[in-house]
């Protein structure tokens, strides 16, 4: 049981490095990959617990620890990427505004035959 639990416990640090390193490179199809495999590790590792060595305890919680990091700095991401996307919408809603003012009449003003 303790070697399981070692094994899981490597394996999910390995995969914390790929997480961060996917995050630092803004590669979130990598992102996802790690995370979605990441975490059905760390549910095994939550059930055995219990059998793991004070090292490996140790090692379990800084493993933890660079999980809500990373986990904060993809939150901090996300907020960053929904504040962009509010301002594309709005320039898309200014551009939309001046391009029915510019082609009122089918034709911009600087182009029509009056002027």
């Amino acid at each position: 049981m303790k070697d399981r639990f070692s094994r899981l416990l490597a394996a999910c640090e390995l995969l914390a490095r790929d997480e961060t390193a996917a995050l630092a490179d803004r590669n979130f199809t990598a992102l996802c990959r790690t995370q979605k495999v990441k975490s059905a590790l760390l549910a095994d590792l939550a059930t055995d617990a219990g059998c793991a060595s004070r090292d490996s305890r140790a090692r379990l919680e800084r493993l933890l620890e660079a999980n809500g990091k990373n986990s904060q700095l993809l939150s901090t991401m996300k907020a960053a990427a929904g504040q962009r996307l509010c301002k594309v919408r709005a320039a898309g809603k200014k551009l939309k505004t001046l391009r029915a003012a510019y082609t009122q009449g089918g034709m911009p003003p600087a182009f029509s035959a009056h002027g």
